[in-house]
């Protein structure tokens, strides 16, 4: 089911695809476990310093999954990666 979240970023994605002049970037919207675990590092984050720290924390998620990708790692574990990494260093353990 779509959320107005789900339409407001897929706005987003259209339009910055559509400045950058690119195909669009609806795919690039994450889904269910991706975006489960953008919102654990979110969260994490967030309790365990100034909430302002939580959007630079998925960014810098963002860049690591973009690197793992380039060396051939999927990016469900890549994901998975960063936020067992944020949660390891916050002390929380699963």
């Amino acid at each position: 089911m779509k959320t107005p979240t789900d339409a407001i970023l897929a706005r987003l994605a259209t339009s910055l695809a559509e400045v950058a002049g690119v195909p669009a970037l609806a795919s690039a919207v994450p889904q269910s476990q991706r975006r489960a675990a953008l919102l654990r590092v979110a969260r994490d984050t967030a309790h365990a310093s100034e909430r302002q720290n939580a959007p630079l924390a998925t960014y810098l998620a963002g860049r690591y999954v973009e690197i793992r990708l380039r060396a051939g790692v999927d990016e469900d574990a890549a994901l998975e990666e960063v936020a067992g990494l944020v949660a390891g260093l916050i002390g929380i353990t699963e």
